[in-house]
């Protein structure tokens, strides 16, 4: 298999891990979210409940304390009873702007609530309207209003009403009790494995880095042995280059001293020639007539142009010896 091929093999190992890394840290991260949303609207559903029961508890509890201090009011005629009455009338008021401000998730228990603040409002007005009786000298008005069992009506209704809520409530919290500690049990999993997917993921990671460093550790070695190869080769050649160079230059020496010394040693026959065909020319020019002379000048030109030639071979090899 060649280089480009394992390192492509070995991209494509470390891309799909990757994938496989997002993909898992993404499904855990998903979980996780789902998990502590749960959570959060299940804590939230609770706290909403836990709120309203307290609140409607809270303006029951004030509906008995107001008619108690009216009751002992008319009975006795003792203005200490007064004193929790207004105390316990100021605040359903405020308590009712508060159970009116929340809000419940149970299918209709919003028209529950609303029904009960209407006897309420209901109950205050009788109460008040005793009280006031008593107060302005009328107690036997007030006697007559208060054994008419209006009112005694009034809180056994308001009393039904809060018992139904309160049930329901608790009934809701108990499930979503449950809820949580189903939601509480998935976490836990979700956590372990999330910690478990986490622990493979880095265990992953460690082997795959191992594996990627020793990896390029073998084609960091293969690489150097080619290196060294090609250095090799590339020495052996330089060697090879410099044995030719050398023996080109040995045999370019020899052909500059062969010219040098033809150059030389040619010259020699040609001054011969041309002496003695000047001799021919002076000493027997009448004997040879004019076809001789002709004959004599032919081969002095040759000779010439010999010479000419033996002396441009002398100057090349000059040129190439003296630099």
């Amino acid at each position: 298999m060649s280089k480009k091929k394992q390192q492509g093999k070995a991209n494509i190992t470390w891309a799909t891990f990757m994938v496989v890394v997002l993909g898992i840290i993404v499904g855990n991260a998903f979980l996780a979210l789902n998990t502590i949303q749960g959570l959060t609207q299940t804590q939230k559903s609770l706290d909403n409940t836990s709120m309203l029961t307290t609140a409607i508890e809270k303006l029951h509890l004030s509906i008995v304390q107001a008619e108690s201090g009216q009751r002992g009011y008319l009975l006795t005629e003792e203005a200490d009873y007064l004193t929790p009455y207004y105390d316990a009338v100021g605040q359903i008021e405020a308590q009712t702007d508060h159970v009116k401000s929340l809000h419940s998730e149970i299918d209709g228990q919003a028209e529950r609530i609303a029904q009960l603040l209407v006897l309420v409002d209901s109950k205050i007005k009788e109460l008040k309207q005793t009280v006031n009786l008593a107060l302005n000298d009328k107690e036997s008005r007030a006697l007559y209003v208060l054994n008419t069992h209006k009112g005694r009506k009034l809180y056994k209704q308001i009393r039904e009403y809060v018992n139904e809520i309160q049930d329901r409530e608790l009934l809701f919290k108990v499930s979503h009790f449950s809820k949580l500690a189903q939601i509480k049990n998935e976490a836990k999993i979700t956590f372990a494995i999330t910690a478990i997917t986490s622990a493979l993921l880095i265990i992953g990671m460690f082997i795959m880095t191992r594996l990627n460093l020793r990896n390029a550790a073998q084609y960091r070695f293969e690489l150097e042995k080619q290196n060294e190869t090609l250095a090799m080769k590339v020495s052996e050649r330089t060697q090879e280059l410099t044995l030719y160079s050398d023996e080109l230059s040995r045999s370019n020496r020899e052909l500059e001293e062969f010219a040098f010394v033809a150059s030389h040693d040619l010259q020699e026959p040609l001054r011969k020639i041309q002496a003695f065909s000047d001799r021919l020319e002076t000493m027997f020019k009448d004997e040879l007539g004019e076809k001789g002379m002709d004959y004599i000048g032919r081969m002095k030109n040759a000779a010439q142009r010999m010479s000419n030639l033996i002396n441009d071979l002398l100057e090349f090899s000059r040129i190439t010896t003296r630099g």
